[in-house]
């Protein structure tokens, strides 16, 4: 039962680095509201800061993958350190499907799974996995289960 690897759905990039940009520009709205006298040096740093955070979100989206096989959950992360995180299935204990307005509308959903298992770290995200996939992963893994159980 392995699966090829896979990348998340393309709007995980979007998703990203908006949240980043949300932790960026909070706190530094601020220093901008009072340099207002100088907008003309505070108008390139707007106009390239989203562009970076943009390209090094598609970069470590490209880096991202996942694949399910029999025993394992593997996930392939890093841009600079590669990281491979296996987790066991049999250590998944919940799987959570999380959604909002703007991810219903695009067709996507964000998968938590809780894992016993402390060589994981805890806790996993897929941030954005369409329909389809999510359904097949969680056909995958139900089936895990009950032959584990048998």
């Amino acid at each position: 039962m392995n699966s090829k690897r896979r990348h998340l759905h393309f709007f995980a990039i979007f998703s990203d680095a908006l949240s980043t940009l949300w932790s960026i520009v909070v706190p530094l709205g601020f220093g901008f509201a009072w340099g207002l006298r100088h907008l003309d040096d505070i108008i390139g740093y707007v106009l390239i800061l989203p562009l970076i955070i943009l390209i090094f979100n598609f970069v470590k989206w490209l880096r991202y993958t996942y694949e399910l096989s029999d025993e394992q959950f593997h996930i392939r992360s890093g841009i600079f350190v590669r990281s491979d995180r296996y987790i066991r299935l049999l250590r998944i204990q919940s799987v959570q499907i999380k959604t909002n307005l703007l991810l219903r509308l695009l067709g996507v959903v964000q998968l938590k799974f809780d894992t016993a298992d402390p060589a994981s770290k805890g806790d996993m995200v897929l941030t954005a996995l369409n329909k389809k996939k999510r359904n097949a992963l969680r056909r995958k893994l139900v089936a895990s289960k009950c032959s584990s159980r048998t």
